[in-house]
């Protein structure tokens, strides 16, 4: 029994630094456990308790795992309503069908999100989950900041799918102080003077490790017109939160293990 124990504690330990080995020795903890005590007491009552325990340690182990390396479980991005979606999905057999509603609707849905930077209140500005990216634009201090939703990352593909979509990335344009400020080409997209949200839909993997997106751009100043652009995506490795990029060019993790530009 002391074996046994000792294995457990040491699984245990490994899996608060080391995730992947503490499951490793639990497996092999549980596996001596099993050919051990059922072995002896013919699965008698010990047997079946002490196996049940190695069971149930095991699938905690394995949900921190999940967690703390992989980043699976925990919130994700909320859903849109169903009128955004059918609005937004109509806009991809009738680009510019959209709307001001269902242009108000949107903002309203993205305005609703939290997005990885230190402005949040639940957030201080020493730490925030994922990672966000300022830049530089200009000779004349205009800023352009990028941050991805909190909950990209464990965003799943059917949620991209046709008819689907979510709200990924939000862009911030801060013109210089003094000066009116011009629209930045990113990729031959225009982001005009404040903030624009980047919908992604549609998403196609052709394979395991490429496939193709639908991204809207989205200016909350309801006079500026709204971008359409296709994304490649790539296959890339497994990050456990969100994260995104001015360079490579509005780079942002979109479906867990992928990535979107």
């Amino acid at each position: 029994m002391w074996v046994i124990l000792l294995g457990l504690v040491v699984g245990v330990s490994a899996a608060f630094v080391l995730p992947v080995v503490g499951l490793v020795v639990l497996a092999v903890v549980v596996l001596f456990g099993f050919f051990w005590r059922v072995g002896l007491s013919r699965a008698g009552v010990r047997g079946r308790l002490a196996l049940g325990l190695h069971l149930v340690a095991a699938g905690a182990l394995a949900w921190i795992a999940m967690e703390s390396c992989f980043g699976l479980i925990g919130r994700r991005t909320p859903a849109p309503s169903a009128a955004v979606v059918t609005a937004l999905a109509q806009d991809v057999t009738r680009p510019g069908a959209l709307t001001a509603a269902d242009r108000s609707a949107v903002i309203a849905y993205a305005n609703g999100l939290q997005f990885a930077d230190s402005t949040h209140g639940h957030a201080p500005p020493d730490k925030y989950h994922g990672q966000w990216d300022m830049n530089l634009l200009d000779t004349l201090g205009s800023i352009g900041l990028v941050a991805p939703e909190e909950n990209i990352h464990r965003t799943w593909r059917r949620d991209l799918a046709w008819h689907r979509g979510r709200v990924q990335l939000r862009i911030t344009i801060v013109s210089a102080p003094g000066h009116p400020g011009s629209a930045v080409n990113q990729d031959g997209i225009l982001l005009y003077p404040g903030i624009t949200y980047v919908w992604v839909d549609s998403l196609d993997m052709t394979n395991g490790d490429s496939g193709t997106a639908r991204a809207l751009y989205i200016p909350v100043d309801s006079t500026r017109p709204i971008q359409r652009k296709l994304l490649h995506v790539l296959r890339g490795y497994l990050w456990n939160r969100a994260v995104a990029r001015w360079t490579p060019a509005q780079c942002w993790d979109c479906v867990k293990y992928d990535w979107c530009h």
